[in-house]
């Protein structure tokens, strides 16, 4: 039996997502788990906070809609190209990432999260914190975190 029955990789569709999908995808296979793939866009900034005399209300409505309609197809891409074979759930969600992460894990019963770990620094990590930070602390179940830069390239 199975601990990990479904597994979460949390992604930003960043060139990096190459190098974690190799170790999400060796997961998900070793547990035969259904593998959920999700991506999370900031909201863009309300409109009211645009100085108006520069930008029409639908301008930030139209780059919303491109910006979902780009994610979309890269989110489409990377499952298609590295866990075609795998039985994989997506969804694109728009939201804070952390909350909207640890919201999906809950709501799909998540057994375990994958997702990379930024390597921000200095002040914006003291005032933000990561997202990853913030998903371990909140999750509903073990988080893996990967740090895509200590990945060591292989040829496959």
């Amino acid at each position: 039996m199975s601990i990990f029955k479904k597994i979460l990789f949390a992604t930003d569709l960043s060139k990096q997502t190459e190098k974690l999908s190799h170790h999400v995808r060796y997961f998900a296979s070793f547990f035969k788990a259904e593998l959920h793939v999700i991506s999370v866009v900031e909201r863009p900034p309300d409109p009211s906070v645009v100085y108006h005399d520069m930008l029409d209300d639908t301008v930030l409505e139209n780059y919303e809609k491109e910006l979902l309609r780009q994610v979309e197809t890269s989110l489409r891409q990377t499952i298609e190209k590295h866990f075609s074979d795998l039985h994989v759930k997506s969804a694109l969600l728009m939201g804070e990432i952390p909350e909207k992460i640890i919201n999906y894990a809950k709501d799909n019963s998540i057994d375990l999260v994958i997702m990379g770990s930024a390597t921000k620094s200095g002040i914006a990590e003291k005032i933000f914190g990561s997202n990853a930070s913030k998903v371990i602390a909140q999750a509903p179940c073990p988080v893996m975190t990967i740090n895509p830069l200590k990945i060591k390239d292989t040829e496959d």
